[in-house]
């Protein structure tokens, strides 16, 4: 625990990479670890471990909501909570310098009293169509952002707005996108009066 108290893994994504599918193996048992250290810098200094927690629990796509959503107090300065859920979240009383908010879903949350130096909020890009767009939808992670326009589907990085696929194979318009729960696959619907499911990765129809 001595190397998470003293460098944010935020600098070595690749560090970041590995735990959560550490976590992932044993989820149960890894939130609950990772959750304990974000509690205790309510109440004694644990260095950067708390942030650090944080950190890989954003990453592994943990919603911070219910019990995960009281974050009173914590000091998590230099997190890295990019696209995180944080919906109705109280971080009333919180460290949060340095904290990269961008992306991150935060209706509601209340940031009375907090430190908010430095905190990255950022904002999504501004997509501008020349043709219709008749849905859309964000990746469950919020990475990623499906657009149905015409009779095509082009799928951004949520962040940068650059497109990243262009998902073609309706002979009409979309009506309706959906990500499946990794991000890996948009399924569509058009007025054709076909469905279709689409691997991201190289813009194929795999059925109909």
């Amino acid at each position: 625990m001595t190397s998470w108290q003293h460098r944010l893994l935020s600098e070595t994504p690749e560090i970041i990479y590995f735990l959560v599918e550490a976590v992932a193996s044993d989820l149960d048992t890894g939130t609950e670890v990772l959750w304990n250290w974000i509690q205790q810098s309510k109440n004694k200094a644990v260095g950067l471990a708390a942030a650090n927690a944080i950190t890989v629990l954003n990453a592994a796509n943990i919603k911070f909501v219910g019990e995960y959503g009281d974050l009173s107090g914590v000091q998590i300065a230099g997190a890295d909570l990019e696209a995180g859920h944080f919906d109705h979240a109280n971080f009333q009383g919180a460290d949060l310098k340095n904290v990269n908010f961008s992306s991150a879903f935060l209706r509601e949350a209340n940031f009375c009293n907090t430190n908010m130096m430095g905190v990255k909020f950022g904002e999504y890009p501004y997509i501008k169509y020349d043709n219709f767009v008749n849905a859309v939808a964000y990746s469950q992670n919020g990475k990623q952002l499906a657009v149905g326009t015409g009779n095509a589907i082009e799928v951004h990085d949520a962040k940068s707005g650059e497109i990243k696929q262009i998902l073609h194979g309706h002979t009409s318009d979309v009506n309706s996108v959906a990500f499946n729960p990794d991000g890996s696959q948009v399924v569509s619907c058009s007025s054709d009066k076909t469905v279709q499911l689409w691997s991201v990765k190289d813009g194929k129809s795999t059925h109909t």
